[in-house]
């Protein structure tokens, strides 16, 4: 299989980003549609306060570990887009 892009399924940013960063940005609007507090999220994903509450302010990013369990505790599922769809 061929990838193009990657998407969170139920989020959609910009068209034209980098997967990196589209797969950030709508990690950071998963979180903050939440409405939980950074605290409330650092507790329940298992990571620091600090860099949560940066993440969530677009100051920082989280380690592919702590993104990871951020995007089981908001219920977000990864999928591989094929190229050309």
């Amino acid at each position: 299989m061929t990838l193009d892009t990657v998407s969170v399924v139920g989020y959609t940013v910009g068209r034209n980003m980098k997967p990196r960063d589209e797969i950030t940005e709508t990690l950071r609007a998963a979180a903050l549609a939440s409405g939980r507090t950074a605290y409330d999220l650092a507790r329940a994903a298992g990571t620091g306060y600090a860099p949560m509450w940066n993440f969530t302010r677009g100051k920082g990013d989280l380690r592919l570990p702590a993104a990871g369990r951020l995007a089981h505790v908001l219920g977000l599922e990864l999928r591989a887009k094929r190229k050309g769809r």
